[in-house]
Order: structure tokens, then C-alpha cells, then sequence
């Protein structure tokens, strides 16, 4: 048992990226999932209320489009290692991009017979909840990716000089780069400082952390 296990994790370490033919395929399935939540809640959540035939060939174009959207703006590319700035931008042009070009098909497709309120209602249900699919699998992976990563793996202390913008800063780049630490405290000899928490981490003075550690070191 102990043998599978070191070896489950010796080759969850050697995992680099998440395949991008994965989230490629995930990201399809998020806007196909997000157009027919909102095919079913414009239909007050009677299936037999949806004209299927209709929305069918809508499913299928928005299928299409969305291969068009993602394969130009690269949204399968590098979700481990971008923030989550960087992925919200990422996935807000990608479904604003989505529902606009979704628009127009409609439209063309209808010969420009005059504005639809309910599709219009239907394609911002849709972009909501295609943005918050889209964003929040992309949490779910990155984080699950994370924690596989660091399973088994030696924590090391770490302190931080500066309880400022500088050390909050450092502490967001160590949590990027996964390097598998446990942050004790932030140093900063501001009295002001002392003695709070900053993200959960106590604040103390350096003469006060020299002098924990020496009892910690004696005991």
C-alpha cells in the first residue's frame, strides 16, 4: 500500500501542466452547459416549453463559434500558472466574444426580424453563467492541481521581513511559485504593527521573534 502510494505521488510530481486538450474540451462543455441553463430557465424550467428544433441548431452554432473563440484568444493555454486577475480578463473577453458573435448568427440567421427580449434576456443569462463556469472550474483546477502537487512535500518556516506592501507581495510570489512553505510571521519593528495578523499570519518584532525562537530552541 505504502509502495502504490510513493508511487501515485512520484508521478503526480512529474505532472508540468494540465493537458490543454483537457480544458479545451472543458471549456466546450462550460458553454454548452451555460446555454442550455439558460434555454431552461427562459422556458421558466419546462423542458417541454423549449423548441428544441431551434435550440438544437443553436447548441451546434454555439458549439462552433465557441472552437472559433477559443482556439483564436488561447483559453486553454497556462491556466496552472496565470493568477486569478489574469484568468478573470482571460475569461471575460472570452464570453463577451462568445455572446457577441452568438448575437449576430441569431440575428442574420432570422433575416433581422426585429429584437427578441427574451432571446436578449437568455444570451445575458448565459454570459453570467458562462463566466462564472468558465472562471470557477479554472479555480477548482488550479488549486486541486496545487494540492496534488504538494502532497508528501517537506513544508518549510519561513519569515518575512516587512509586514508592508513589499512583504504581503513576496508572500502572493511564494504562494505562486508552489514551493511548499508555511509562513511563521511577518517581521516589521513598526510598534504599530505588533502583535496583529496580516492574511492570518502574525505581525511581531524582530527582537520579540529572536527571543520565541531562543526559548523555542532550549525547550
Amino acid at each position: 500500500m505504502t509502495k502504490t502510494y510513493n508511487q501515485t505521488i512520484r508521478l503526480i510530481k512529474r505532472i508540468k501542466i494540465v493537458p490543454r486538450w483537457v480544458i479545451f474540451m472543458l471549456d466546450l462543455g462550460a458553454g454548452i452547459i451555460a446555454l442550455l441553463t439558460a434555454l431552461i430557465l427562459k422556458s421558466n424550467l419546462l423542458l417541454t416549453a423549449i423548441p428544441w428544433e431551434g435550440a438544437f441548431g443553436l447548441l451546434v452554432s454555439s458549439f462552433l463559434i465557441n472552437i472559433l473563440v477559443f482556439l483564436s484568444l488561447k483559453t486553454f493555454r497556462g491556466i496552472v500558472r496565470f493568477t486569478g486577475l489574469q484568468d478573470a480578463l482571460r475569461v471575460m473577453a472570452t464570453v463577451a466574444l462568445s455572446s457577441l458573435l452568438i448575437i449576430i448568427q441569431f440575428y442574420l440567421n432570422n433575416s433581422f426580424n426585429g429584437n427578441d427580449p427574451a432571446f436578449n434576456t437568455m444570451m445575458v443569462m448565459y454570459a453570467v453563467f458562462f463566466f462564472l463556469f468558465l472562471l470557477g472550474y479554472r479555480v477548482l483546477v488550479k488549486y486541486g492541481f496545487n494540492i496534488l502537487r504538494n502532497l508528501d512535500k517537506t513544508k518549510k518556516n519561513v519569515v518575512i521581513y516587512g509586514a508592508g506592501q513589499t512583504g504581503q507581495a513576496t508572500k502572493r510570489v511564494l504562494e505562486n511559485e508552489n514551493i511548499g512553505f508555511s509562513l511563521i510571521s511577518f517581521i516589521d519593528d513598526d510598534k504599530r504593527k505588533d502583535n496583529k495578523r496580516i492574511d492570518g499570519v502574525p505581525v511581531t518584532s524582530f527582537t520579540s521573534f529572536m527571543e520565541t525562537a531562543r526559548l523555542s530552541h532550549h525547550s
